[in-house]
């Protein structure tokens, strides 16, 4: 990729064992004006929907049960 904007399947998994020990991972319908969020409240995001988060990214959450939020 041109600006090294990818990781390999198991630096995400390793940065999601990370975010999931430290932080409080959120379901994006848990975000609400007005509602509060846990501390150190997380939510995973995805920008530009590239092919390789849905064929890779997906699975690997799924496996690590953290929900996410693709744009």
């Amino acid at each position: 990729m041109q600006y090294n904007l990818a990781v390999s399947n198991s630096t995400f998994a390793f940065q999601m064992d990370f975010i999931k020990k430290y932080f409080n991972v959120v379901h994006p319908n848990q975000i609400d004006i007005g509602k509060e969020l846990p501390v150190s409240a997380a939510l995973v995001t995805f920008d530009d929907g590239m092919l390789s988060s849905f064929q890779n990214g997906l699975r690997i959450l799924k496996e690590k049960q953290i929900h996410s939020l693709f744009f």
